[in-house]
């Protein structure tokens, strides 16, 4: 709970850096752009805020690394508007704390800890691809 107040402290102060340089990112007075990268911005400043949250707060950087997976398809949709987005949003903390939990072992084996990291560097590559190249 701690980690999840401390990220959306961090998503407010994303936002607000967000209003001062989304107007900038946008060509005219576009409202549905400067909505986009307000979106983008305090999403991103969530999860980043997020991960020293969690390393501090006893969740472990492995749980940070399990809700990187579930959250970059959720960034690149950005499908505020859906029911199933905020679903799957709600969802998320949960699942990662699945995946990412030991199993009654002291710490993950190496071979969760390998195919966690993989799959967080092919979801962060995409949502670099997605929001840098893509469009």
């Amino acid at each position: 709970m701690l980690a999840a107040l401390v990220g959306v402290v961090g998503a407010g102060l994303a936002l607000a850096l967000a209003s001062a340089i989304a107007p900038a990112l946008c060509a005219g007075d576009d409202a549905s752009c400067a909505l986009g990268w307000m979106v983008l911005i305090g999403m991103t400043g969530y999860l980043l805020v997020l991960l020293p949250a969690c390393a501090i707060g006893g969740l472990g950087i492995w749980f940070w690394v399990a809700y990187l997976i579930g959250y970059a398809p959720l960034i690149m949709l950005a499908a505020i508007g859906d029911w199933w987005w905020w679903v799957a949003l709600v969802l998320l903390p949960p699942v990662a704390a699945m995946v990412s939990a030991p199993l009654g072992r002291e710490r993950l084996g190496p071979a969760r800890r390998w195919i966690l990291g993989g799959m967080a560097v092919v979801a962060a590559g995409v949502a670099v691809w997605w929001f840098g190249f893509a469009h």
